[in-house]
């Protein structure tokens, strides 16, 4: 798509002079909505900072012309799943919609094996280092290398692999009464509640959870060690 073709994305409704005014504005919004979800979606995981890229893709598609304010929003990105390929929702209330695709980056500082780790050994804090890796494309990276004591590699792991959580075995992510970190995602939006499980479970798990605000209890998937998700219409 061309970049006169983006410019005109979301000032279709605008008077000639605010088109001219406002020209490299619609890309620029479209980024911003992307980044601004990424940044929602990394704290919403219990991680304070990162280091945050948008790359809004060329499209085949004109957006709808409209005589109201266009509305951008991001396709629904359920909480294990990876997020560095972005659907960019632009509509027309009322009207038609086209998506937009956008590449997306979350650098964090993430565990790493300082050298070859067999298969079936124990994670020990020594044999592991840190390393910027991008959270958006492999969501259950370790973070700390607290999060990786009591278990082992379930595959040998080269240097410098980062650690996933689907690459270990062994332990429990979660232990009946513990306090929990609830991640919930919807269409458009998505948030952390405080919980608690009513049940052992391991990374990958479904465990028995109680939202401590309500009261009520459900099931979610384990994500990592203190942390599970579910999506919104099963929210306790």
């Amino acid at each position: 798509m061309s970049q006169s073709h983006l410019a005109c994305l979301l000032a279709a409704c605008m008077p000639p002079q605010a088109r001219a005014q406002d020209a490299s504005m619609p890309q620029a919004r479209l980024e911003q909505v992307a980044r601004a979800w990424v940044q929602r979606r990394v704290q919403a995981m219990g991680v304070p900072t990162a280091r945050i890229e948008v790359l809004l893709l060329p499209a085949a598609r004109r957006p709808p012309d409209c005589a109201r304010p266009l509305q951008v929003e991001v396709a629904e990105v359920a909480a294990d799943e990876r997020f560095d390929r972005l659907q960019l929702l632009v509509r027309c209330p009322g009207g038609g919609e086209v998506r937009f695709a956008a590449r997306a980056g979350a650098y964090v500082d993430a565990v790493v094996a300082r050298g070859e780790v067999e298969a079936g050994q124990p994670l020990r804090a020594e044999a592991l280092g840190t390393g910027e890796q991008d959270l958006a494309a492999i969501p259950d990276l370790l973070l700390s290398p607290d999060q990786a004591a009591g278990y082992r590699a379930r595959r040998t792991l080269r240097a410098g692999q980062p650690l996933r959580r689907s690459l270990l075995q062994g332990g429990s992510a979660v232990a009946r009464g513990q306090p929990l970190r609830i991640v919930a995602t919807g269409q458009g939006f998505q948030t952390a509640i405080a919980g608690t499980a009513l049940e052992d479970g391991g990374v990958g798990d479904s465990v028995r959870i109680r939202n401590t605000s309500t009261g009520k209890t459900t099931r979610a998937r384990v994500l990592a060690p203190g942390v599970v998700g579910l999506e919104a219409e099963a929210a306790p």
